[in-house]
């Protein structure tokens, strides 16, 4: 479950009618979630925030690969006729 801090919440109406505080707001909170019908619908942030969360997402994905090539290159290899034996084919 996501914990929205309650001083970052902004109002739908508010981004339509104040759009120039928000982004100040934005500017010197980093992220802001945008409310619809009392409900988070939108997550609004600085291109430094977005550029952070990116990275962080590729190093996990990069670190998540590295894994799986490393359990790849500890699997013991089989010959094909061997795996034919062993599946009695």
């Amino acid at each position: 479950m996501v914990t929205i801090p309650e001083n970052k919440i902004i109002s739908i109406s508010d981004v339509q009618r104040k759009f120039k505080e928000v982004s100040e707001k934005i500017e010197t909170d980093q992220i802001g979630f945008i409310f619809k019908n009392n409900k988070p619908d939108k997550v609004i942030m600085t291109f430094e925030k977005y550029k952070k969360i990116i990275e962080a997402l590729e190093l996990i994905e990069h670190t998540e690969i590295y894994r799986e090539v490393k359990e790849a290159e500890t699997d013991e290899e089989v010959s094909f006729e061997d795996a034919m034996s062993q599946l009695q084919l």
